[in-house]
Parts: structure tokens; sequence; C-alpha cells
């Protein structure tokens, strides 16, 4: 397993000192591409000489670009789509993050399954400027308070099946499957189509940590899935320099524990 945080390019070193593999900047906080135009050059230099890179990059489409409703510009849409991934892949991310549930929304009183359409014609647009830059686009499956679409790993799977895109796979998140009460085996059934892992304590999305939830099922659900690639610690921090460390020795220690 590869592990990293949800963090910017500042905290890059600090992470690496500790042992982290990689970390996940959010598109619309670091390169707020929905608001200025950059080139990929400028991008690269942007992420130049840290000891460890962005495979990851979340908060794909801010909350004001609209993929499903009445207001969805497919034109703007795909124009962005192309200028993240060309960014993205200056800078050699391996998967976005597709969770966006501002975008993703369905609005009151719209017909459901016009929505599901959308977001269908979306990934296979997505999929394939992704595909182009050697990426895979992960939909994040969000606890029913974040968003009224997509709320489970099972049905995040059929919407991947739906699109039938290869680039288009499936994100588990343990806080917002652990949120919503949702079983574990939904994730150990993606298997193959699982693309990335994120986590935190459930109670008060805070670090992982000795004395609370027993993690132990969520890493025995991502075995049995077959899935040993990258797992993002999604979470809030009392104190991210003094805790990264530890918190990442203790879920090494809790995943090895799984696999004995």
């Amino acid at each position: 397993m590869r592990w990293g945080v949800c963090s910017g390019p500042d905290n890059a070193a600090m992470l690496a000192s500790v042992g982290y593999d990689y970390f996940e900047p959010a598109v619309t906080g670091v390169l707020k591409l929905h608001e200025r135009r950059l080139r990929a050059e400028e991008v690269s230099l942007m992420f130049a000489n840290l000891p460890i890179m962005p495979e990851v990059f979340n908060c794909f489409v801010p909350g004001t670009m609209r993929i499903t409703g009445p207001d969805v510009d497919f034109a703007v849409l795909r124009s962005y789509v192309e200028q993240v991934t060309i960014a993205c892949g200056a800078v050699g991310c391996k998967v976005i993050v597709f969770g966006s549930g501002g975008a993703r929304k369905a609005p009151d009183g719209f017909d459901r399954e016009q929505a599901y359409n959308q977001l269908v014609e979306f990934l296979k647009m997505a999929g394939d400027e992704c595909a182009k830059r050697g990426i895979t686009l992960a939909i994040e499956p969000l606890n029913k308070t974040e968003t009224n679409i997509i709320n489970s790993v099972e049905e995040a799977v059929q919407l991947a099946d739906r699109a039938d895109y290869p680039a288009v796979r499936v994100l588990a998140d343990y806080y917002h499957i652990a949120t919503d009460n949702q079983p574990l085996t939904e994730v150990s059934d993606a298997g193959g189509m699982l693309a990335h892992c994120h986590m935190a304590e459930p109670r008060g999305r805070v670090r992982p940590a000795t004395g609370m939830t027993d993690y132990a099922p969520w890493f025995k659900a991502l075995r049995d899935a077959g899935y040993d690639r990258r797992c993002s610690l999604e979470c809030k921090w009392d104190n991210l320099a003094q805790q990264a460390g530890e918190t990442l020795e203790f879920l090494k220690s809790v995943a090895a524990s799984v696999e004995e």
C-alpha cells in the first residue's frame, strides 16, 4: 500500500520525512483552473523539487459548475476537464477523484434518471480526457449529507459500469461508508473496480488513532478486494507535523495485522 495525505505542496517535505509516499491536493484549491488558465509548464513549477509528488488530486469540479440539472453547459465542462487533466498529467498524477458533491447534486424536483444520464455523459467525456494523459478517474461515493446521488460503493460501481469506460473506476472512503452505516462487503465486492481509497476516523472526521474505531475490518475489506494501491488520509489534524508520522505507523501496523 502507498500512503498519502490530502494536503498541498507546502507539506510535501514534512510528509516525505515521516514516510509518506505522496500527497493529494485539491484541484479547486491548488490549481484553481475554474478561475484562471495555467500552462502545463506553470503547473510543473508549482510542484518542482518536491521529495514526493501529487499522485492523486481531489475536488475535481467546483460546485458552481453544474454537472446535473437544467443549467449544465457541456462545452464549458469539457474545456475545464481538458485543462485539469493536462495540468494534473504534467506532474505525474495517476488518479483524479470525482467527489464534487455540489456539482453533481441533482437539483430538487429534477428528474433523477435524467440527472443520472448526465453523470454518465460527463464520466464518458472526463474518462476520455483522463485516458489521454494516463490518469484514472475515481468516482467517490459521498454520504447523504454531502450529496443526493451516488452515496455508496455499490452505486459507484454501477455508475462506472454504466459509463463503461476503462479509465473510469471507483473510490472507497471509510468515513463516508461508516457515516451512512454501509456494509464493508460493498468494498470487497468492488474488487478490481477500486482505484483509490480515503480514510478518517468516522467520529469527527479526525485522524485515525489507537483507542478509536477498529479499523481492521476496513483493511480486511480492502485485502479481500485485492486492493493494494494508495490510501489517503482525508481528515482533520490537531497538528499535522506532530501527528503525521505516528498516524502512519499506527495504520501500517493495523494493515499488517490483517495480512498476518
